[in-house]
């Protein structure tokens, strides 16, 4: 039975109601959510890096983050994208193996809830550039890439439709790259990973750009794509890789973190989250010493990292999430949410910003939150963007 909460009265009853709630999915008509903690004073204000005037703090930093919820889901949100028009999200396929793909508008999920556009997906992930979403899935009947189409069907992406274990996939503009593992060898450690790019909105191509094996040192379990360049790193190893994409031959970026959790590039700077840090390098062939952008620790310390249209948005473990510009990020960060905690990082299954997405109006990021029982609750939620 689906559960839904609706109408003003009743969105300060939402977290109990994620308690309670027997089913998989809510939705709210939009109210928004109540204020979060007041974010401490030295985020308050800070100085633009860039033109010497203060920056402007968003509503959050008088004690009122004017999030929106759209759904909860009592399952766990892996992936989340956005299209045009709609919030797309996978949940589940960490829970039970297998997933559901659900969407809602931009503008709220209506009150009978998100929109199940499809069941039974297995290790799926998303991706887009805003525009249009795109889909894969590593086992099972619907193997392959899919274009997730307005009216709720979805579209073979050409020859990347026959791929198995697309296990990742990035959207740069107007170029759709994948990073697939070799079929051909079954042994996990000796699977090549290639990585290929396919033209959009043509959908001409593949084209295989290049490949490594993971005794090269990283499993590629997180990826970022310049204009220029592309990177690959790993929560599982110590060592970053990265390539040109007019000539993608791998070299070692760095070796000087250990792990990498999540990537971000502005075309000019390359962000990387390690155990405790966020660290930021100039883009090219190697880093020999990274600049630390954010010292966390043990008890709070950086999730992920995403960037959108010059601005950096980071989920803290703690629950703070920040935006600040990539182009001086130690000056200008501002907190501009506070949750109870994030799906990324959650029950152990923590990639490169995959629950949160941004586009030029709103931020879109799955919250976390504890049951009762021990066990997790996630809402999606709608944060708007706030002028610098």
């Amino acid at each position: 039975m689906r559960r839904y909460a609706g109408g003003g009265a009743l969105a300060a009853a939402v977290l109990t109601a994620l308690v309670a709630a027997c089913s998989t999915f809510s939705a709210d008509d939009g109210t928004t959510a109540p204020p979060q903690d007041d974010a401490s004073s030295s985020d308050a204000v800070a100085a633009d890096g860039e033109s010497g005037g203060p920056v402007t703090p968003p509503p959050c930093e008088a004690g009122t983050c004017p999030t929106t919820l759209l759904a909860t889901s009592d399952v766990q949100i892996e992936w989340l994208a956005l299209d045009s028009k709609r919030v797309i999200w996978i949940a589940g396929v960490q829970a039970g193996g297998l997933g559901d793909l659900y969407a809602c508008p931009k503008t709220g999920c209506p009150p009978e809830g998100p929109t199940k556009l499809f069941a039974g997906i297995s290790t799926g992930f998303l991706a887009s550039n805003g525009e249009t979403a795109f889909m894969s899935e590593g086992f099972g009947l619907n193997v392959g890439v899919w274009r997730l189409d307005d009216g709720g069907g979805r579209t073979k992406v050409g020859a990347l439709g026959s791929l198995a274990r697309v296990f990742w996939m990035v959207v740069q503009k107007d170029v759709l790259y994948t990073i697939d593992h070799n079929n051909v060898v079954e042994a996990s450690a000796g699977r090549d990973r290639t990585l290929r790019r396919l033209s959009l909105p043509a959908l001409d191509g593949p084209i295989t750009l290049g490949s490594y094996s993971p005794a090269d040192g990283t499993n590629a379990l997180a990826v970022a794509v310049s204009t220029s360049r592309a990177y690959f790193g790993s929560h599982s190893t110590s060592v970053l890789l990265t390539c040109p994409l007019a000539d993608c031959q791998f070299n070692f970026f760095s070796t000087t973190e250990a792990y990498s959790y999540s990537l971000a590039t502005d075309d000019g700077r390359f962000f990387w989250v390690g155990v405790d840090t966020l660290n930021q390098c100039d883009e090219g062939a190697t880093c020999t010493s990274p600049t630390i952008v954010i010292q966390g620790d043990a008890m709070n310390r950086p999730l992920a990292v995403l960037h959108h249209a010059g601005s950096l948005f980071i989920e803290m473990s703690a629950g703070d999430l920040f935006e600040c510009k990539s182009s001086n990020c130690a000056v200008t960060k501002r907190r501009i949410a506070h949750e109870s905690g994030f799906a990324d990082g959650s029950d152990g299954y923590t990639l490169d910003g995959t629950s949160y997405a941004a586009d030029g109006d709103a931020l879109y990021y799955v919250a976390r939150d504890g049951t009762t029982d021990g066990g997790n609750a996630y809402r999606v939620m709608r944060l708007p963007r706030s002028p610098w």
